[in-house]
């Protein structure tokens, strides 16, 4: 991770949350904290209860370190097994599925976008 300082910290945070969330947006009691301690190298422990924006705060970090970043969420695995459970109960059979959550993989690791899939069934 690169040095930075705290104020270039608050800077390009809040830049990017208005960016994201719009020109109105403010950080949450605490959520601005986490980003600094973790990028000024301070043992950080975020524990908030759903819909606080910790995911806001994982991204923004990473996003400002410079560098290689991993998240791991549980809460992407149940989003995955959500949309799965969601396509079974509509009656979606396994290989539609299949396209389905390949294709909405893709979209999320920027390889496709919803506009492709528009074009693609055009053919």
């Amino acid at each position: 991770m690169k040095p930075i300082n705290s104020s270039e910290i608050r800077i390009n945070a809040e830049k990017m949350l208005k960016t994201v969330c719009g020109e109105d947006a403010e950080f949450h009691d605490g959520q601005y904290e986490a980003i600094e301690a973790t990028l000024t190298h301070r043992r950080t422990l975020v524990v908030q209860k759903t819909g606080w924006g910790k995911s806001m705060v994982y991204f923004i970090t990473a996003r400002l370190s410079g560098g290689l970043t991993m998240v791991i969420s549980p809460l992407l695995v149940l989003m995955d097994n959500q949309k799965e459970r969601i396509m079974r109960i509509l009656g979606v059979d396994e290989k539609q599925a299949d396209e389905i959550l390949a294709y909405d993989k893709a979209v999320d690791r920027g390889e496709k976008t919803p506009y492709d899939l528009t074009k693609e069934q055009e053919k």
